[in-house]
């Protein structure tokens, strides 16, 4: 071995301080075993892994281990084998074995001995930028909810659009730091915003202004909103074409752009209508509605608040456009829908698919819908209910017809768009029949809310008629109303309440005795019902085997007494010849007051759709006086049947009047000498003139029917306006008894519209099923 190592200088030295680093492999010297020693605690493998040493200055070594530097904070122990965190205060830097000591004013922060305010500092400016943050944020929102609130009152001044207004609000709102661009923005905005949800005053729609502008453009005394459609945006000058649509910023706006500023404001209300109706239904029924309301009243009308501009004059967009989204979203906001309708005698409103598709969805969505109608159709609804439950099974089944999947629409494509979402979603009988149990529904409250009503009245009169008549006993009660508008007396035009009665003191104990209703817009001059108390005592008028009391108002002192009154004896005999009443009448009696005696027959009462009294075959008016009359006997006429039909006159015009309002008039190479024949006038022309095309619309209130067509052979725009009578000479000539006593207002192509009419008498020649 001495040998072996003979000479060999490198090994001289420890073992550890050999130099093996040229060395490559040493396991075929010591085979295969490691070289890591199994070294103590605080001793780790040395240099080469060649035996274990003591661990360095700040090292520890667990047994078995190799040597670590201590973590920050700590030394290693006495004998190495692990490490001591330091005491407080106390601190360890690399290479030492001992915690050194950090005395004031220095503190250990994270193992080191620093300044004490440095930590304090990082502190407070650590808080200084939250409490920063938080203060930037708050006068951020600040500023927001200021600018939101200046925002609102903006868009409550943007709605006059007063220059002062604007001014002063753009100043405030340059001062939140709004930049000029982006004020614009908002602006326009909010014009847009403004622009859609715009609705257009009831006060408007009732002025004269609004009904100058249709007439003006018209031509026509009560145009339909088809006709106005036609002058509004198919004319040479289209409203609107040159003002700036806040929508899209292009010229061409909606109307209710158009309209004054002061006349639009955000919808209150959602009209379900049709451009079928004519403006004086439209009012009317707007009239009885305002009677009602409590608060200002601004409706999304389509016809106003879509552009028709686009949709009419660019073809642009329709109706039906975002159908799903738009039109449910509206009547949402909204909150609150007015239908109206313009009868309850099969509605046209039933006929349309856009409304029977607005009342599902009102309904569905839960959205209060009030029902109004023009005061001829309410009228007529309230005398059919009096008639009982006859009279109220009519009504709804003339409201039960609902047929959506027949149901039309002005344009095609928003029928068909309309008609595909029902048929897609829950189908056309499903619709009917939701819709029909609304209507149903509406009619039922009406019932219940004019019983009330009726008890009401009936209630109070009663008390008024024992204050009047002391020992009456009120047993039933029903309406009669004596008018004379004619007479400039206002002691003349009374309404009554007839209130049957048992009264003691009357020779046959039993009499009728008639109260005015002192709440009556046509009788203004009524003070209150306790004016009863001074009325003069009753004098008799004799309606029957009833006695009716005409009591004066306070103040008519000076009026004749009816019993001084010329008297004549009145006969009133249907169209078959058969006595209806048969009494003394005065002569100062009008019209209007004899028909409700007539109506007061057991044999009609409540029966006919209409009771109007001729003489020969002129209609009379309600307001004309039987002393002008020179006849003892007058025909009472009962119309039972719908007045549309087709219509033959002298000589050869022929009149269709459709069931939903339209019409046409047309001439035919058929002359005849008078249309009372055998062959019923033209019959061979009915069919042919039942597939004419439409050119006019028609309406009838009581007994007064109004038309305008277009007749193409000779060019006539022709007005016409009929009162609705009876000819018994044609019933008994095999046509029905309805006659039209017309006058005729010609306009022959580029002439001037006559001033006076034709007179001309049309027969109806056909009945629509």
């Amino acid at each position: 071995m001495e040998y072996m190592f003979h000479s060999a200088t490198s090994f001289d030295g420890s073992i550890s301080s050999w130099d093996l680093s040229s060395l490559r492999s040493h396991g075929s010297m010591f085979g295969n075993t490691t070289l890591e020693p199994p070294c103590q605690a605080g001793r780790g493998p040395g240099r080469h892994y060649l035996m274990c040493e003591r661990c360095g200055v700040g090292k520890f070594a667990p047994p078995g281990s190799f040597c670590h530097e201590c973590h920050a904070g700590s030394v290693p122990s006495e004998d190495r084998g692990t490490c001591n965190e330091c005491p407080l205060f106390q601190y360890s830097v690399s290479g030492v074995d001992n915690c050194l000591t950090c005395n004031l004013p220095s503190l250990v922060v994270d193992n080191r001995c620093v300044w004490w305010h440095l930590p304090l500092l990082a502190l407070g400016f650590g808080g200084l930028a939250v409490a920063s943050r938080f203060a930037w944020l708050w006068i951020r929102s600040r500023r927001t909810k200021k600018m939101e609130r200046i925002l609102e009152k903006f868009y409550e001044v943007l709605w006059e659009d007063e220059p002062n207004g604007l001014a002063t609000y753009t100043e405030k709102l340059h001062r939140l730091g709004l930049g000029k661009q982006e004020m614009e923005t908002k602006i326009s905005a909010m014009r847009a915003l403004q622009s859609q949800r715009a609705g257009v005053s009831i006060g408007y729609l009732l002025s004269a202004e609004f009904a100058q502008l249709a007439v003006q453009r018209t031509g026509q005394d009560d145009p339909t909103f088809i006709d106005m459609k036609t002058s509004f945006w198919l004319s040479e000058q289209p409203i609107g074409r040159n003002v700036i649509c806040p929508r899209d910023g292009r010229a061409g706006c909606a109307l209710v752009d158009w309209i004054p500023r002061h006349e639009r404001r955000e919808q209150t209300h959602f009209m379900s209508w049709t451009w079928k109706y004519t403006l004086q239904q439209v009012r009317s029924a707007l009239e009885r509605f305002q009677d009602n309301l409590a608060g200002p009243c601004y409706f999304f009308m389509c016809f106003f608040v879509n552009n028709q501009y686009r949709i009419i004059v660019e073809e642009m967009s329709s109706g039906s456009d975002n159908l799903e989204n738009v039109f449910e979203s509206n009547l949402q906001r909204i909150g609150s829908m007015v239908a109206i309708l313009d009868t309850w005698d099969r509605p046209l409103y039933l006929s349309r698919i856009w409304t029977v598709y607005e009342q599902f969805v009102a309904s569905t969505i839960h959205i209060e819908v009030k029902f109004i109608m023009p005061k001829c159709a309410a009228e007529h609804l309230q005398r059919q209910i009096a008639c009982g439950s006859k009279g109220v099974d009519q009504v709804i089944q003339c409201l039960s017809h609902v047929d959506s999947e027949r149901a039309q629409a002005w344009k095609l494509e928003d029928e068909t768009k309309v008609k595909s979402l029902i048929q897609e979603t829950v189908g056309f009988q499903h619709v009917n029949r939701h819709v029909t149990d609304v209507m149903i529904t509406w009619i039922g409250g009406v019932v219940e809310q004019t019983l009330l009503d009726k008890a009401r009245a009936t209630n109070e009169l009663k008390h008024e008629l024992q204050a009047v008549s002391p020992g009456c006993e009120s047993v039933a009660g029903s309406s009669l109303m004596q008018r004379d508008s004619s007479r400039s007396d206002p002691c003349a035009e009374v309404h009554f309440f007839m209130m049957t009665s048992w009264c003691p003191w009357a020779e046959d104990g039993a009499t009728a005795t008639a109260v005015p209703q002192a709440e009556s817009a046509e009788s203004p001059h009524l003070e209150s019902a306790v004016t009863a108390r001074r009325w003069r005592p009753p004098v008799s008028l004799g309606v029957g085997d009833a006695e009716v009391t005409d009591l004066a108002p306070a103040g008519c002192e000076d009026r004749p007494s009816s019993a001084s009154a010329p008297k004549r004896r009145l006969r009133v005999v249907g169209l078959s010849g058969d006595t209806l009443l048969d009494i003394e009448a005065e002569e100062t009696w009008t019209v209007g007051f004899i028909k409700q005696k007539v109506a007061f027959e057991e044999r009609i009462l409540c029966k006919p759709w209409q009771l109007k009294l001729q003489l020969a075959e002129r209609p009379l008016q309600d307001g004309e006086i039987l002393k002008d009359l020179e006849a003892e006997e007058l025909t009472a006429v009962v119309v039972k049947e719908s007045v549309a039909g087709i219509y033959a006159a002298f000589t050869c015009s022929v009149l269709v009047l459709h069931p939903d309002g339209r019409c046409a008039y047309g001439w035919f190479d058929d002359y005849w000498t008078s249309p009372l024949r055998e062959s019923a006038g033209p019959m061979q022309n009915c069919y042919i003139a039942g597939g004419e095309e439409a050119t006019g619309d028609w309406t009838v209130e009581g007994i007064t029917l109004k038309l305008h067509a277009q007749e193409d052979y000779l060019g006539d725009d022709l007005m016409l306006e009929a009162q609705i009578a009876s000819s018994a000479d044609a019933l008994q000539e095999g046509i029905s008894e309805t006659i039209l006593v017309a006058k005729i207002w010609h306009k022959f192509r580029e002439c001037e519209r006559s001033l006076e009419p034709e007179d001309k008498t049309f027969y109806k020649i056909h009945q629509w099923p």
